[in-house]
């Protein structure tokens, strides 16, 4: 063990620093939800609590690292023009690799604070080791370098983290780097669902149309490539749904495939999932009929990565990654509107607020306006529920004049009808999404919330499919996929949205329990070592029985 890591253990099972820290978080708990407090930090209080962050934030441990995050996050409103603080926060971002944070000190801060000169010369030198292989200067955060040079030297892996890691940002700088180094090779990106897939194809257009060109490469999300009116020879990126793999390998003029890379692949191991066997068999399909395929899977928080590799090759244990290290911070609250009881999240235990927060609170719509501010997602268990809630809570706001929004529900009467309602609700910054939708609508409704045209999307389980919509807060007003309660798998994707990485230090996920919710004790709150069973086999041979 190295000797960072043996302060970083030191420290947090320290009595003196526990402590500190719980004052921290309580005292960003109270501003964040708008309780006045006259509490202010000590001189001591704020140099212990620097110190530990700097300590923290060299060793490698997950958790150590989190701790260090936090605090300087935490701390970071009440002393954005302390010099002292610029300095400490600019040298713990840097030892964590986070990049994206020291961008958002500068701007958000003001900060022209420098390090000092060893520490700069440190922070310089991981720039340039870690820099994106993309030519626009973007820099990987530590654990996302870790996981992609590990990535670029295996042709078979699987790794887990959070979903505020980056993870498809990792897939598509390897992606970009295979492209340039292994020419003539045809790649298919596997993906649970068809919104994932025009998600997908959009984005690598938009950040990879100039390579994908130039190396003579087309984006294909058609499993037919034999009927596609392409006259010259050209290679593809397939991004394709499991049922379209299939179609792809059933077919002998298709391309043969160099690289799989599979997104969500916890799917696999998910039994509630009707779809898992026919993902198991598309993937099993393509490995017979091109047994040197790389193949890759990627997953959110589950801590046994390997299995999936073990599912269809012997693979080794060098080849996978996992990571509990979140490059934002999420907080967690409990809000029970029918108690009028608030708790916050505090190293997994949930505290009740002494300080009355719920006592002008009754509603679902009170909870958001009081509580939503910027880019708020709402979590619903269903498509009728997201549209009544959306309509709920416009028809206590006033049209707002924002050209952007008055031009978006034109488009939206013309293409679905006039007196359609979205059209109505979009100009009072609000909207739906749901997977059935159609899908020109969808990448409007996602490209406004985006760009920060919208305040509040009321969404079904589209966001438990990887659909990537970060948010500053998400509010989730059930415990329930469908008709389900949701498993701690699908519980922290969805928490993962919350905090948008480069745009903000930290984001709120709001659980609230109301009439209409079936919220039970938040016990998976906590359940956070998720393993996957691959139950797959038994779905087998039941049906083989």
């Amino acid at each position: 063990m190295t000797a960072a890591n043996q302060i970083a253990q030191t420290i947090i099972s320290d009595s003196y620093f526990l402590k500190l820290y719980r004052v921290c978080v309580e005292r960003s708990v109270l501003r964040t939800l708008n309780i006045d407090t006259e509490e202010k930090y000590t001189e001591k209080e704020i140099r212990d609590l620097l110190r530990f962050a700097d300590l923290l934030s060299t060793s490698s441990i997950s958790d150590a690292r989190n701790y260090a995050y936090k605090i300087i996050t935490y701390l970071n409103p009440y002393y954005k023009d302390n010099v002292y603080y610029h300095t400490v926060a600019k040298a713990v971002y840097s030892n964590l690799g986070n990049f994206p944070a020291i961008s958002y000190l500068e701007a958000d801060n003001n900060n022209t604070s420098n390090l000092p000169f060893d520490r700069s010369v440190q922070n310089e030198a991981k720039k340039l080791i870690q820099e994106v292989p993309d030519g626009v200067g973007h820099v990987f955060t530590d654990i996302q370098y870790d996981l992609f040079s590990k990535l670029i030297s295996s042709r078979e892996f699987s790794f887990s983290g959070p979903t505020s890691m980056g993870k498809s940002f990792v897939i598509k700088a390897f992606l970009r780097c295979a492209i340039q180094n292994t020419p003539q090779e045809n790649f298919i990106i596997l993906v649970p669902s068809r919104a994932l897939i025009n998600q997908y194809a959009i984005e690598l257009k938009s950040e990879m149309g100039a390579l994908l060109e130039t190396n003579n490469y087309k984006i294909v999300t058609n499993s037919n490539i034999a009927e596609l009116p392409i006259n010259e020879q050209c290679n593809y990126v397939l991004i394709l749904t499991p049922e379209r793999l299939i179609s792809y390998i059933s077919q002998e003029k298709n391309p043969s495939i160099g690289f799989l890379f599979v997104d969500e692949a916890h799917k696999l191991a998910q039994t509630e999932d009707a779809r898992s066997i026919t993902t198991y068999t598309s993937i099993e399909k393509t490995l017979k009929k091109y047994p040197d395929i790389k193949l890759y899977f990627a997953s959110p928080n589950v801590s046994n990565p390997e299995i999936l590799l073990s599912m269809f090759r012997n693979g080794k244990a060098e080849n996978t990654f996992k990571t509990q290290e979140t490059p934002v911070a999420q907080n967690l609250y409990f809000i029970d509107l029918l108690e009028k009881k608030l708790s916050y999240c505090l190293n997994d235990e949930f505290i009740p607020m002494t300080q009355s927060a719920l006592d002008d609170i009754s509603s679902i719509n009170d909870v958001l306006l009081r509580f939503g501010q910027r880019s708020n997602l709402i979590y619903c268990n269903a498509k009728a529920k997201a549209i009544s809630y959306a309509k709920e809570l416009a028809a206590t706001i006033e049209c707002s004049d924002n050209k952007a929004l008055k031009r978006a529900a034109s488009i939206i009467r013309a293409y679905i009808h006039p007196d359609y309602y979205l059209a109505d609700l979009v100009q009072k910054e609000i909207a739906y999404h749901f997977g059935n939708m159609p899908q020109l609508i969808r990448n409007l409704i996602e490209d406004l919330y985006r760009e920060g045209h919208l305040k509040y999307i009321f969404c079904t389980s589209t966001l438990l499919e990887g659909v990537n919509m970060p948010t500053q807060n998400l509010f989730i007003l059930d415990d329930k996929k469908a008709k389900k309660v949701l498993k701690p798998i699908d519980f922290w994707n969805l928490a993962g949205r919350a905090g948008r990485l480069a745009k903000e230090l930290q984001g709120n996920v709001f659980c609230v329990k109301h009439e209409k919710s079936g919220w039970k004790k938040p016990s998976f709150f906590i359940e956070k070592d998720i393993q996957l069973v691959p139950t797959v086999y038994d779905i087998i041979n039941n049906l083989n029985q």
